[in-house]
Parts: C-alpha cells; structure tokens; sequence
C-alpha cells in the first residue's frame, strides 16, 4: 500500500512540475518512453490525439489515466490551451478513442474572437468546434449576452440556443435600479455565424423590461456581421404624378462577395417600379449594376413631358478596381428610356457616362478618362446638345523634391470639349454661357521650383519661379480665336514672419504676410473658350494663392501684391483661436477678374477691382465643447459687407446647440438684384433620463419664408433607441420644395436598426 501511495504521488508531481504541456489533448515529442512513469502506457507520449495541433496545452492539479477506458481526466484548476481557446473547469475528461473532451464544474470558455462562454456542463468534439453545453451563459466583447438552458455547437458555424435570452447589457439595469435596453426571449435562438444571422422561433420581444410583441419568427443580422439577408428600412412617399408610393427593400445576400437589393415599390397611380442592384465584390475592386422598370397605369400623368409613355426605365452599371499598386480604373454608365425617368422617380437627376483610370502616390497625381454629360429631366434633343463630352481628360502632377535645394512642381492637362449647342442661362435678364458650340481642345503645362528660406530673426522667404505653357484650338461657330498659344513666366515672393510670446495662460502667434506675384502675360483666357473656370470665391482660404481660378481655361495676369496679418492662439485650458484678414491690390499689367468671360467669373468677385475686398476669417474652440467661426468680405470704397456668414455649436455630453447664418449682397454684374439671408439653428436637448428633444429650423429671410423646419422627439440608453421627427420643406428649398417627411426609427443596440420613412407632396 505505502508504495501505491509513494508512485500515485510521484505521478502528481510529475503532472504538475510539466503544467501538464502534453496533458489532455498534446502529447510532447520531447519525452521518451525511458522517462514516462511505470502506470503510463509506453506510448502515452507518443502520439497527438486525434485532430489536435502542436499548440495544446493543459494545466491541472492531477492528470490520471483510466486505462480501461482509455480517458485522461484532469482535475483541480483546470486550464487547457487551444488554437486560440481558453477553457477552465473543475474536471476534464479526454476520450483518446474518439477524441471528446467532457467538461464539469463551473466550466469557461474563450474563444478566438473573444466570445465567453460559462455553463455546469460540456460535452465537445472536432477541437472543440462541435458539442454542447448546459446552463449556458454566453457574453461577446462588445456585451451582447445569450444565456440559455443548453447550447448545441456545430463545427462553430452554427449555435442553437434553447430556451435562450438575448440582451446587450446582461441584467440591464442601470444604476437607479431602473430597466433599460432589450431582450428577445425565444424557444430556439439559432446564431448561423457562416450566414451572420440571428435566428428566433417563437421569440417575445421586450423593451424597457415590458412586452412589446410576440411573433412567429424573427431574423437579424449578427452584429458587427457582414453580408445579411434581410429586409432593410421601408419607406412611403407621395407625388401628384407618382401617387402615394410604398418600398420595401429586400437585401439578398448570394455569398461574401456577391448580393443583390431588391427595392419594389408600389405606387397607387402608375402601379409597381421595379429596382434590383446586383454587387460583386472581388479580390481588387468591385463592380454592380442596377435596372429599373415600370409599366405606367397612367401615363398621361406625365402628359406633355418625355414620360408620357406606358414602359419607362433605366439601366446603370459601375465598377472600381484596383489591378495595380497606386491604380485604380472605374466606370460608369447609364441609359435610360427618357430623360425625365430618373427624375420623375426620384432615382436621380443626373447622369455622367465615363471611364477613367487614376494614379495616386506620394509625389504623382494623374487622371485620365472620358466623359459624357447627359441631362436629366424635362429636357428634348436642343437641351441635350448644349451638354458636353470630354474626350478625353487628363490631369498629371508631380513633385520632384530636391536634396537641400526644395521642390520641383510639374503639372499638365489636356481637356477636348465637344458641345453640339451654346449653353446659356439667364439670371435677372443676365446672361451667364456655361458652354460654347464647337469642338475645343486645350493644353497646359506648367513647371515650378520653390524653397523657403529663414533668416537669422525667424523671417521666412518662399520664392517661386515657373512657367506656364498653353496651346488651344478652337473649331466652332462663335466668334473667337480658331488656335492660341501663349507662355507665361511667374516669379513670386511669399514673405512671412511668425513672432511667438508664451503668456500666463496661452502660447500666441503673430505672423504678418506679404506676397507678390508677377504673372508675364495678358492672356487671361488661354483656352480661348471658358469651360472649367466657372465660378470661384473670395475669402481667406485663396488670399495668398498664385492663381485663384480653379481649372485651366482663365488664368491670373499681371502684378498683384497681397497682404495679411494671421493670429493663432493656443490656451491652456485646452481651447483655440485662429484668425486672418487681409486684402490684394493689381498694381500692375491686366486684372484677370475684371476681363470680359461669357461665364461671367470674376464678375462681382471682390477682386475685380484695383484694390479687392478686404477678407477675414476666424474658427475657434473654447476647450469644452463650443466650436465656433466667422467668414466676411467687405468692400472698403465705400464700406459695405459683400458676403458673411458665421456659426457657432455647443455639445456636451448630452445634447447639443447650434446655429449659423448667412449673408450675400446684391451682385447686378451677375443679375443677383435681392439679397440674399439665411439663418438655421439645430439643437438636441435632455428633457429627462435618456429622453431628448431635437429640432432645427432654416429661415430664408430675403423670401421671408422658411427653407426647412423639423422637430421631434427621440429616446437612447445606449443599448435601445426610438424615435419620430417631421420636417417641412419650404418653396427654397433645393432638394425637396415644398413637401413634408416622416421619420420613425428604432434600434435594438448592437444588433439591428430599423425605421421609416414617409415623403409627401
């Protein structure tokens, strides 16, 4: 007897001195059979059981052998290691046969993914990936919570839960005892983590700890999941043409990488418009392409207009790809039955046909493709001619730093615009031509060198030097030049000089400026016709720019001189301010802004004066919540505000308040004769314990009417959140004129939100 307890003592010490690294599922190759213990078979340590890795480990109090049948049981403080798994219990059983592991007693498993899983009981097989477990309590990171009476595994693809409870927030109750977020009781839950879906059999849903609906079944993505199928948000909708209009979207997930939204929608005067959207995701890029088609009952609804027939519909394909490091090629393109179908559906109210391919590194930009623009709307063959193709365009930039001496900048562009038809609008009896009749072609390239130099008291000199190539040509009707070419040399001096002072309680930055631009040339149109340079603002962001157009066909002559003064201040206290104001002068050779332009750009500007506008802009932060700026162009001979406008937002932990306003003068030169004000607030208020009231309201005072006003009222725990809002549209409003919309949302926090949406006329 006492040597029975001498060798079952000496086993103990063995196991433990190991940590049991071969233990219940590893053997360890390392040991012989000349240093396993006399009870052991030869070949305990000889073999890995069957389907386990090098990387299992276990640690236990006491490992024994049961050789009748052929267990290991570990016992006391049990831990096994597993291809990312974490398993603790008070007793472990390992069948060498057939490879089961049975776990009993106040059992824990860790998953990979960081899921948690406690129970009494477990029975598992197939590495732990098939099996179940009893009194189940499973948590994921994120706090999610599935308790059940027993859970069944299935190669970790599929859970079933029986009798389970689903939760965010375990007990969920916060910290004045009272209720909060969700549960789903249910029969059967089953989580498909291949399809990365919850699925409930007989499920009752609680809010706030009280029954709000029983139902037969209920399906919702995982969370945090991928690709679902499912249905998604409805929405309702009503137009004097259309009728009143329900969708339902219905998300169909085909694998990981492809899956088609179907979103039918019945309409109650034209009947069902039917809109399917089909993606595949592949390994360097993706591609989709989505139909629409309807058989209208009452086509005369459109009468007079494109869409006055029985079948309307369109078909739009678009695809991205990556086949190279730095490269990406795409596509878009769409035909349809009539111009006006998009529109008339609210599908859309434009359509650009292109194919393009893009480089993008850390010194080269480039961009090529070709373009059709193709109106939407109301619009006949005469409308469509005035619309432009670009075939082709491309864009090149380069930066070639130089060791010790700055940088190189080089850039080209080529743009062919071919246009059956001038493109003119009228604005207060003004005309402003967007487009001229004719096949344009132009080219520009453009090369500079700059450094910045400081000197010995902080003043810092950034010199440029650069010439601008242009060649264009023109074969059209309008009376202008049929070819161009012009050079222009530029030298240009930007002169700062930061002063800093630490205060008490803030670091200050005082930094005058003076910039001085000379562009050799008069040719303020060097793409004889004015397609890309359009339109442009004022204000403190472009001050100090070389060239304040934005594209290639206008472009900045002669000597402008431009001056400002920057402030920055950073306070202790974890706040901020940032202002500038300043003004440029043209004290020499021809005022670009001030030169005729069919498009009227720099009419009105603020620069197409000998002496501009004077500019000034301001943000700031207090630190603790409030965010706030200001933006304003006056002219100074005699003083008057051009434009202004300025806003400012507090948000704290809880809600929010904000407001913004808007000025713009009268600018006859352009056919604007009415000033132009706006002014909005927006604002989510705490009325109680995680209920809110939220609301906003844009005023256009010129019209004396409202743009948009909403208000409504919303509820959120962070792990339940619901809601309803209205918002009106006025006549100036740009999307929706004069209409109305409903929403209703409701989130089960992590797991799904859903809601809907109602626009009417």
């Amino acid at each position: 007897m006492r040597g029975l307890f001498a060798r079952a003592l000496r086993l103990r010490v063995f196991a433990t001195s190991l940590s049991l690294a071969a233990g219940l599922l590893a053997a360890s190759p390392a040991l012989s059979a000349a240093t396993t213990p006399p009870l052991l078979p030869p070949d305990f340590f000889a073999s890995a059981p069957p389907g386990a890795g090098a990387d299992m480990r276990v640690r236990a109090n006491m490992l024994t052998l049961d050789s009748r049948n052929n267990d290991m049981i570990a016992t006391g403080n049990v831990e096994l290691f597993f291809s990312g798994y974490r398993v603790v219990a008070d007793r472990a059983v390992y069948d060498r046969d057939t490879g089961k592991v049975t776990l009993i007693g106040n059992l824990a498993i860790e998953d990979p993914e960081g899921n948690q899983y406690t129970g009494t009981y477990a029975e598992l097989t197939n590495e732990l990936r098939d099996g179940f477990i009893d009194a189940l309590v499973f948590q994921r990171p994120d706090g999610l919570r599935v308790t059940a009476d027993r859970a069944d595994l299935e190669n970790d693809t599929l859970v079933t839960y029986q009798n389970g409870v689903l939760s965010p927030c375990g007990d969920c109750v916060d910290e004045k005892g009272r209720t909060i977020g969700w549960r789903i009781r249910s029969a059967k839950v089953i989580n498909n983590k291949t399809e990365q879906t919850y699925y409930f059999e007989a499920p009752r849903i609680e809010l706030l700890g009280h029954t709000v609906a029983r139902l037969p079944f209920f399906y919702v993505p995982q969370p945090a999941g991928g690709t679902v199928s499912g249905f998604t948000t409805p929405s309702i909708s009503r137009n004097n043409q259309r009728g009143y209009g329900l969708t339902i979207p219905y998300y169909l997930s085909i694998d990981k990488s492809k899956n088609i939204l179907f979103s039918p929608t019945l309409f109650t005067r034209q009947g069902v418009l039917f809109d399917a959207d089909f993606t595949h995701r592949l390994d360097n890029g993706s591609y989709s392409i989505q139909g629409w088609g309807i058989y209208q009952f009452d086509p005369g609804a459109f009468a007079g207009e494109p869409g006055d027939r029985d079948w309307r519909g369109a078909l739009q394909t678009t695809g991205r790809f990556t086949p190279a490091e730095n490269w990406t090629t795409g596509w878009s393109y769409t035909t349809f039955s009539d111009p006006a179908f998009l529109p008339d559906y609210s599908l859309g109210s434009s359509v650009v046909n292109e194919a393009y391919v893009t480089h993008l590194s850390t010194d080269t930009y480039a961009d090529f493709r070709v373009s059709d623009f193709i109106e939407q709307g109301n619009v006949d063959a005469a409308d469509q001619a005035e619309q432009a193709d670009l075939l082709p365009s491309g864009k090149v930039e380069h930066i070639v730093r130089l060791e010790g001496g700055g940088e190189v900048q080089l850039k080209a562009q080529l743009d062919r615009y071919l246009r059956g038809a001038d493109q003119i609008r009228s604005v207060g009896g003004v005309d402003h031509q967007f487009g001229t009749e004719g096949d344009k072609l132009h080219l520009m390239v453009e090369g500079g060198w700059t450094r910045q130099f400081v000197t010995t008291n902080g003043i810092l000199f950034s010199p440029y030097l650069g010439l601008r190539a242009d060649a264009a040509q023109y074969d059209g009707p309008a009376a202008v030049p049929s070819e161009l070419f012009s050079l222009t040399p530029i030298a240009a001096m930007d002169v700062r000089w930061p002063l800093l002072a630490d205060g008490s309680t803030a670091t200050h930055l005082v930094e005058p400026i003076l910039q001085v631009v000379h562009r050799a040339s008069s040719v303020t149109t060097p793409g004889i016709t004015n397609d890309n340079s359009q339109s442009f603002l004022f204000d403190d962001t472009n001050l100090f720019s070389y060239n304040r157009f934005g594209n290639t066909d206008r472009q900045e002559t002669g000597t402008r001189v431009s001056w400002g003064l920057h402030y920055n201040a950073q306070f202790d206290s974890g706040g901020w301010f940032d202002a500038i104001v300043g003004m440029s002068h043209q004290v020499a050779g021809v005022n670009s802004f001030a030169a005729a332009d069919p498009a009227l750009a720099g009419a009105g500007s603020g620069l197409d004066e000998t002496n501009s506008h004077l500019v000034a802009g301001a943000t700031g932060s207090s630190g603790n919540g409030l965010v706030y700026g200001a933006k304003v162009l006056v002219d100074t001979n005699p003083f008057a505000v051009s434009r202004a406008s300025l806003g400012a937002r507090y948000e704290g932990s809880r809600g929010y308040l904000g407001f913004d306003y808007s000025y713009i003068a009268p600018n006859p030169a352009r056919g604007v004769t009415d000033p132009r004000h706006e002014i909005g607030a927006e604002t989510k208020l705490p009325i109680s314990d995680y209920w809110y009231l939220h609301g906003s309201a844009h005023y256009d005072i010129g019209a004396m009417s409202f743009a948009s006003y909403s208000g409504g009222v919303s509820y959120d725990d962070g792990y339940l959140g619901y809601g309803a809002s209205v918002t009106r549209y006025g006549p100036t409003s740009i999307t929706s004129p004069d209409s109305t919309r409903f929403d209703f949302f409701m989130s089960l926090k992590p797991l799904v939100d859903f809601g809907a949406v109602g626009e009417f006329e």
